[in-house]
């Protein structure tokens, strides 16, 4: 199993998937943490409704999981594999999202500027 990189503290619950070789982050979990919003299904159904690729192909991007929370209770909730994560995270509209999103742009940089000095 992979080390988990902790990007949203411990209010994101999270579980590695042997199979796929991937984290998988719980959506709800993601979108609450980065909009602060006491609506979290009416903020993904506003991403599932403006973003033509979601719209698409929710049912790529999601994963029902069975998932552990704090207190050890195990619950089926949606969860995307990392890539998905960052790509919702470029949907949200919210000023909490936003040092996210620059520090995803930051790192598409950097990977850009190496693939062209090599």
């Amino acid at each position: 199993m992979k080390q988990k990189i902790d990007m949203f503290g411990q209010n994101v619950r999270c579980k590695w998937d042997e199979a796929e070789g991937d984290w998988y982050y719980s959506i709800t979990d993601v979108v609450a943490e980065l909009t602060h919003s006491d609506n979290v299904k009416q903020c993904i159904s506003r991403i599932k409704s403006s973003c033509s690729f979601f719209y698409r192909n929710w049912d790529i991007v999601s994963k029902p999981q069975v998932v552990a929370d704090k207190n050890g209770v195990k619950r089926r909730i949606m969860t995307a594999k990392t890539q998905y994560i960052f790509r919702i995270i470029m949907a949200l509209e919210s000023n909490y999202s936003e040092p996210y999103k620059l520090w995803i742009c930051a790192i598409a940089s950097d990977q850009l500027e190496s693939s062209v000095k090599a």
